[in-house]
């Protein structure tokens, strides 16, 4: 009979902790980002991840490696300039003509890789952003281009999703427990 109301009693639990698990998860985030662009920057060869993977209007972290051509890893500290041009030949809503541009510079502390070089920047707007990686080395600027697709921003309900699904499953799980409470209750007054 113990045995019976221990099983009744831990059930519920064992199920919210399994529905609670499962509406915190959330994306590994052990890869570096989405490979967007490579290629060669004067001698090296150039390989660029962007994270979060799609990018979004908002915040974007561009890791970027430097390996010399045919060689091991580049350890030679690279001072990397970032030029960022919005889409479309007008700047974005809100900003004035001349913050349309973004400059930013690679380092290695804004990376989430030891290896690598990284910049995170505010991207205001979706389309194709034309982005310009220059070094400059021993009086001569190599420069790399490439486009950097980005999307809208997520839907907000995507966001909230949580705020509203908590209170709904954890309604759910109480009258779910409550119904199996009743349930037992007149199984015992029954067997009496």
């Amino acid at each position: 009979m113990r045995s019976s109301s221990l099983k009744n009693s831990c059930g519920p639990w064992l199920i919210g902790l399994a529905l609670s698990s499962l509406l915190l998860a959330q994306g590994a985030q052990g890869d570096l980002g989405a490979l967007v662009a490579q290629g060669n920057l004067g001698e090296d060869r150039i390989t660029i991840l962007a994270a979060p993977s799609p990018l979004r209007v908002g915040k974007v972290l561009l890791n970027l490696s430097l390996q010399p051509e045919g060689g091991p890893a580049n350890t030679r500290n690279t001072d990397l300039t970032l030029t960022l041009k919005p889409p479309g030949d007008h700047p974005p809503e809100g900003t004035h003509h001349h913050s349309g541009v973004i400059h930013t510079r690679a380092q290695r502390q804004k990376s989430t890789h030891p290896g690598m070089l990284g910049a995170l920047v505010e991207l205001p707007t979706a389309g194709t952003w034309q982005v310009e990686v220059s070094a400059t080395r021993s009086g001569k600027e190599d420069v790399f281009l490439f486009d950097l697709e980005v999307g809208p921003p997520a839907s907000p309900w995507v966001d909230y999703a949580m705020a509203f699904a908590f209170p709904v499953v954890g309604l759910l799980i109480f009258v779910w427990h409550q119904r199996r409470s009743l349930t037992g209750a007149r199984r015992d007054t029954k067997s009496s």
